[in-house]
């Protein structure tokens, strides 16, 4: 009796198709919103990039800069990023140059925001081999981002994205700081 049972449930073939589809629904579901997950931490990465490309570049235009400028370029620049809370985009910029005396890249200013803390002036700092130009600066821009996922019920990981960024100085050998290094409150 327990054979002639196997041999009908062999031989029958209703249902197959729904079967099939119940196996492979939860995989199909996975690669899904994996695939839209992925994209999303993309272009997240993305605008971390093109952030950082982006604050190094507007005060590498410049000769001079003051604490106002660089608020707005750090307001400015947290909307590419475009994150649900724009306090968690830690930002800072610093101007290296060259010590005169021991030859090392050393901070000649620094401001950071969100968290990421200015560096102290003549912190000795480690430049990328064929980036520092000899008696010139450049214009140092680093961005952390913890992306966090809108699958949040599915994956509850944060990923942490950083990014830094070198533009030499276009118009001057470096980009000079005016005014106080704090906000002297007419920004």
């Amino acid at each position: 009796m327990l054979i002639n049972f196997i041999k009908q449930f062999w031989k029958n073939d209703e249902g197959v198709a729904a079967l099939e589809f119940a196996l492979c629904l939860p995989l199909l579901t996975v690669l899904f919103f994996g695939t839209i997950e992925i994209s999303l931490l993309v272009e997240a990465d993305r605008r971390v990039t093109s952030t950082a490309s982006t604050i190094a570049d507007l005060v590498a235009r410049t000769s001079e800069v003051n604490y106002c400028e660089v608020e707005d370029i750090f307001y400015a620049s947290s909307r590419i990023i475009r994150p649900k809370n724009a306090s968690t985009v830690k930002m800072r910029l610093s101007s290296v140059v060259e010590d005169s005396k021991s030859g090392k890249a050393v901070v000649e200013w620094s401001q950071g925001r969100n968290g990421m803390a200015a560096y102290a002036s003549g912190k000795e700092l480690t430049v990328d081999s064929g980036i520092m130009p000899s008696n010139g600066s450049v214009i140092f821009a680093e961005i952390e981002y913890d992306y966090d996922t809108p699958f949040q019920y599915v994956i509850s990981s944060v990923s942490k994205l950083s990014q830094h960024f070198y533009l030499r100085p276009r118009q001057s050998d470096k980009v000079a700081w005016i005014g106080s290094k704090s906000n002297p409150g007419n920004c």
